[in-house]
């Protein structure tokens, strides 16, 4: 769900992503072989360096939702504008 709600803010979305997504469309099968591999990190690398889509309000709150499992740990930091 992530790619898919940034898929409008990195460039050439969907031919980056094709080799993933021609896995998941109805009667293809799941292989992993260097075009799906060239095609996540591709789509790693833009959502690490996509632009700043709003620069924070120091005068405002933010939220952080943490997440954990056994094996690992993540947080999102963000902050609601005009109930958004």
């Amino acid at each position: 769900e992530l790619c898919s709600y940034y898929r409008r803010f990195i460039p050439q979305f969907a031919q980056s992503a094709k080799p993933l997504t021609d896995m998941f469309k109805k009667g293809g099968c799941f292989v992993w072989e260097a075009p799906q591999e060239t095609s996540f990190f591709a789509l790693k690398q833009a959502l690490a360096r996509t632009a700043t889509l709003a620069y924070p309000d120091f005068n405002r709150p933010f939220e952080i939702h943490p997440d954990a499992c056994d094996y690992g740990l993540g947080a999102v930091l963000l902050q609601c504008v005009d109930n958004v």
